[in-house]
């Protein structure tokens, strides 16, 4: 993954959090409003400088992906934190003791990214 590599993330954790986050569906939508491949939330994207509209751009939205991917790893400096931060968000691990919170949709994904990441 292109981007991967220039960011300095980890290309199959990357590829594995667009996975399983979308299914690599650039026209995703889910139910809290997150878009694109990475499911990335409208707020998130106003950080790096990109609207709503942007972030369905799969070249924009793999990149901010990527980027709030690799602040988190870098936060955290633990996959499995920064991985359960890109889901629920840094506050909620923070809230937690710096630990994966006891939320079953972030365990399920951690565990999920973890596991396709080997695949990849």
């Amino acid at each position: 993954m292109k981007w991967a590599d220039e960011i300095g993330v980890n290309p199959s954790l990357a590829m594995a959090v667009a996975y399983i986050e979308s299914g690599f569906n650039v026209n995703a939508v889910s139910p809290r409003g997150a878009v694109g491949v990475f499911q990335i939330i409208p707020a998130t994207g106003e950080i790096y400088g990109v609207t709503r509209k942007e972030l369905f751009e799969a070249d924009v939205n793999i990149q901010v992906g990527i980027h709030y991917l690799k602040a988190m790893l870098r936060l955290f400096r633990d996959t499995d934190l920064a991985l359960a931060a890109y889901n629920a968000g840094p506050g909620k691990v923070v809230e937690a003791g710096y630990r994966i919170p006891e939320i079953r949709e972030t365990r399920n994904f951690v565990r999920r990214v973890k596991y396709a990441a080997g695949r990849y």
